[in-house]
């Protein structure tokens, strides 16, 4: 049985793998709603937010998350340039494009870039919640 440092046996828990998040967005109200969506969920980490392009590159390649959520409409870079220059970094970084429409383009622009998924946040971002659950699901060793 493990034990601390004076030889006192200690319990331990398992430590749940837990997914790391960046969320790129220019509305604060979404920001904050995915904030609080991600607070309460044991298997996420938020571990950045950015409201422009360039921050977000930054802070992608300061935190090196699991899954960044990109806002299509950021200033300065779109998030369809800003997914585009992070998949060709990191391939395996899980992309999901923040849209405000279900302009077919979209979709079609978005899987030329590396999108792995498109959610619209005109409706509710409890189907974002959802898709990082899953996400984090599939994740077996911790951060």
């Amino acid at each position: 049985r493990p034990a601390n440092l004076r030889g006192e046996p200690v319990t331990t828990r398992l430590r749940q793998p837990r997914l790391s998040v960046l969320v790129a967005c220019v509305s604060p109200p979404v920001r904050e709603h995915l904030r609080a969506l991600l607070g309460r969920e044991p298997t996420l980490c938020l571990c950045g937010e950015a409201d422009t392009g360039v921050e977000a590159l930054e802070l992608f390649f300061h935190y090196r998350p699991d899954v960044v959520l990109v806002d299509s409409r950021l200033p300065d870079r779109n998030g369809f340039k800003v997914v585009e220059c992070i998949k060709q970094a990191v391939p395996a970084c899980q992309a999901i494009l923040l849209c405000h429409s279900t302009d077919p383009c979209v979709e079609l622009v978005s899987r030329m870039v590396g999108v792995d998924h498109v959610c619209c946040t005109a409706g509710d971002l409890d189907h974002v919640l959802t898709l990082l659950r899953e996400l984090a699901g599939k994740r077996r060793d911790p951060c």
